[in-house]
């Protein structure tokens, strides 16, 4: 196994279930390069929901190690939260 890491890392807000409610419509990304990604709030946290439920129904939970392989211009905000969630 992996080591832990000398300390958490630190957690970022949980924007999209706040979001959610009060700004559904909103789009959360665009790149870098203009492309928007149609996605509200709303989109963003039921994805992330259901991936987050696979991670731990896989074993995955608090405490474990999760890597993340994509190119950055590929990184997507439902990977990131879905790890996140996950814990």
């Amino acid at each position: 196994p992996l080591p832990s890491p000398p300390h958490p890392p630190p957690r970022p807000p949980d924007r999209p279930p706040r979001r959610a409610g009060s700004d559904p419509e909103r789009y959360p990304w665009e790149g870098e390069e203009g492309q928007v990604r149609l996605l509200t709030y709303q989109d963003l946290w039921q994805e992330v929901s259901r991936a987050a439920n696979g991670l731990r129904t896989i074993g995955l939970g608090k405490g474990d190690i999760i890597g993340l392989y994509t190119p950055v211009a590929q990184l997507n905000p439902e990977a990131v939260e879905e790890i996140r969630r996950a814990a």
